[in-house]
């Protein structure tokens, strides 16, 4: 027997998530699997109870096809809240029965991203497509078109069971039944007292505020002439003898009309009483944090009636509402606390103060805590409930998630920055917009300035045809915080894990981008970067005045496209390998030579560049970066230069998942400013 299926009902209470998420012993949640399970076990007719606030909504979209090819009649019964997915998997069933105080909310699908904006754009479309999808299972519950239905669902519409009722999507609103057994005359004649009571009050209200609206004074007896209307829902004609006729509100239950000299039984007078405190309870229900219990009951038992009672809770709810956009407070609100426990989170992981004061008041938390206020549920003590409070937020529509991922990115782009690449010291960085061969224009292929002739007339040059491409290409491998290291919050060690990880990316720059320059790639004159006919490239020989003499002026030597010099095209780095380090730092130590003849002329004019990814005795003269003859570039998508995380999953049953991405370019653009022994 599945533990969905009690006393013949299968009950979905909590979360819906993926079978692959779920521990033998987590509470508080189910998947499509465990629903197909207990459908199994009923293979006629079948009841669910529900009280969900939904979850993954593939999970429930796999529940109602379920429910939909389930051979029995299928009764959903909605005892707390139907919200998100939990309202889409109910749309299938033949009946859905809401309780009196139960809620439902439809609303469009959401997620958490993070990438470069293709990526923002494939998961906009993936929601919109989803929404799509979910928009036509609404529709035909509820006999509209699905354009309609997506309207509510943008609308992020909450239904309250009447509602939901009146709208399509649910059947009907539950009751106790009553019963009406023969109460005691004293009670007969108290309820008679209590309902002839508030239609009189109703009545006088209804002549007071028509007088008021026509210009009349309390008490007068004017007949108001042909220019009375109808508006605010309130039905006016000439005064008559009879009592004014009062239009129903949407939704409200309306005491029977009565004479001025009612003859009502018992019975019908205490169901009518049943009536006015049932329509009160139900119009305070959404504003009980305005009006308080006290006040309600107030008005029960005074036998205020449910016109006067609405009065009261919209003069109450008004009363609350702040006068800027509440909208806006509670987005400010979100916002303070999404970014004050973002700073926390890093700023406790990287063992540092916050930057932002925003931060003081979660400093105390750890990620447990943060995802416990986030959700709105207790602080846990057990492992278990910590484990359902990180999974619940993980996988929920509050800013946990956003809050995980940009607190890990910001700890692996602060490491990431503390790194300098060796190759940094030659190559000049440069952004790129997009994932396209970017052509480099070589500086041979640059005119010069020419006179301007006496006619005005400006002589055009040509870039020519030899230019470079270079491209982005992404990069990625996958980590994971363990399960036992969220749970147990250690900040320390998730930050260590982190950090380890960040250091990969350096590295990877630079074992891509020696292995780029050590094979000699081809340019698009077909010969290697280091070639004889590029006169940039000498035998092996050790690091001395005539071999670095011979290399600076073979980089100075160069001539453009039109025959002119290079200028300025000295050397400004020595690079060498390991090998070749203590005999380069001898080379250019400043020593004070005894003759004249023995002085290092380049000792001050170069500096040293020393990388492991250099296994020989090869050594290398390069200009600076800032030089248009530089030979190397390197470069990362604009806004992105440091690597993404992205949190796939932020707690499952392997713990807190996530890939680290990367976009990253390198390439050859030219021979001019390079020059190799060896």
């Amino acid at each position: 027997m599945s533990d969905l299926n009690k006393a013949g009902e299968i009950r979905l209470f909590g979360t819906v998530i993926k079978d692959q998420y779920i521990w033998p012993d987590d509470t508080g949640y189910f998947s499509s699997q465990m629903v197909i399970d207990a459908l199994a076990q009923e293979p006629g007719d079948v009841v669910l109870i529900v009280n969900s606030d939904g979850g993954s909504p593939s999970e429930g979209e796999a529940i109602r096809a379920a429910l939909e090819a389930h051979p029995g009649k299928v009764t959903v019964k909605v005892t707390g809240s139907a919200h998100s997915a939990a309202s889409l998997m109910i749309m299938a069933a033949d009946e859905i029965e809401m309780s009196a105080g139960s809620l439902m909310l439809i609303h469009d699908p959401s997620t958490y991203a993070q990438g470069n904006p293709a990526d923002l754009v494939a998961v906009a479309a993936e929601l919109d497509v989803m929404a799509g999808a979910y928009a036509g299972v609404y529709a035909a519950r509820a006999g509209i078109t699905p354009d309609e239905a997506r309207e509510i669902m943008r609308a992020e519409t909450m239904l309250t069971a009447p509602a939901a009722v009146e709208a399509g999507f649910a059947d009907v609103v539950s009751a106790p039944p009553v019963t009406m057994s023969a109460p005691p005359e004293a009670d007969h004649k108290a309820a008679l007292a209590a309902v002839q009571s508030a239609m009189t009050r109703a009545h006088e209200a209804q002549m007071k505020f028509e007088a008021a609206d026509l210009g009349l004074e309390d008490g007068a007896s004017q007949t108001p002439g042909p220019e009375a209307k109808e508006e605010k829902g309130i039905s006016m004609s000439v005064k008559s003898n009879t009592a004014p006729v009062v239009a129903p509100v949407a939704g409200a239950v309306v005491p029977p009309a009565v004479s001025p000299s009612p003859v009502m039984t018992a019975d019908a007078a205490v169901a009518a009483d049943r009536a006015r405190v049932k329509g009160i309870r139900e119009a305070a229900a959404p504003f009980m944090s305005h009006v308080g219990q006290v006040e309600l009951d107030r008005m029960i038992d005074d036998g205020t009636s449910l016109e006067d009672a609405k009065a009261v809770i919209m003069s109450a709810a008004a009363a609350a509402q702040p006068r800027t956009s509440r909208v806006e407070i509670l987005r400010d609100e979100r916002d303070t606390k999404r970014i004050g426990m973002t700073e926390a989170a890093v700023a406790q992981m990287l063992e540092r103060d916050p930057t932002d004061d925003r931060a003081n008041a979660f400093m105390e938390m750890d990620f447990v805590e943060m995802a416990a206020d986030l959700t709105g549920a207790p602080r846990p003590r057990s492992v278990g409930a910590k484990a359902e409070v990180l999974m619940a937020a993980g996988h929920s529509t509050s800013d946990f998630p956003l809050i995980l991922s940009t607190a890990f990115n910001t700890v692996i782009e602060s490491a990431y920055d503390m790194v300098d690449p060796t190759f940094g010291s030659f190559s000049r960085e440069m952004k790129f917009n997009d994932f396209r061969a970017h052509d480099i224009v070589r500086p041979d292929n640059f005119p010069t300035l020419k006179k301007i002739g006496e006619n005005g007339k400006i002589e055009f040059g040509s870039f020519g045809e030899g230019k470079e491409t270079l491209a982005l290409a992404s990069y990625a491998t996958g980590i994971s915080v363990s399960r036992q290291l969220m749970v147990n919050d250690a900040m320390g060690a998730i930050a260590e894990v982190l950090l380890n990880a960040s250091a990969i990316v350096p590295e990877f720059e630079e074992e891509t981008f020696w292995a780029m320059l050590l094979s000699n790639p081809k340019l698009t004159d077909g010969k290697a970067l280091f070639h004889s006919d590029h006169k940039n490239i000498a035998a092996a020989g050790a690091i001395n005045t005539e071999t670095v003499g011979a290399g600076r002026l073979a980089l100075r030597s160069h001539k453009m496209k039109d025959g002119r010099t290079v200028k300025q095209n000295a050397p400004a780095i020595l690079v060498v390998g390991p090998q070749r380090e203590t005999e380069a730092e001898q080379f250019l130590a400043p020593v004070l030579a005894a003759e004249q003849v023995h002085v290092n002329p380049v000792a001050r004019s170069l500096s040293l560049q020393v990388s492991e990814e250099i296994e020989d005795g090869k050594w290398f003269l390069m200009v600076d970066p800032a030089k248009k003859t530089h030979s190397f570039k390197h470069g990362y998508l604009d806004g992105y230069r440091a690597p993404r995380v992205r949190v796939d999953d932020p707690f499952g049953s392997q713990g807190t998942r996530m890939t680290i991405e990367h976009d990253f370019a390198c390439g050859g653009v030219g021979f001019m400013g390079a020059y190799r022994r060896g």
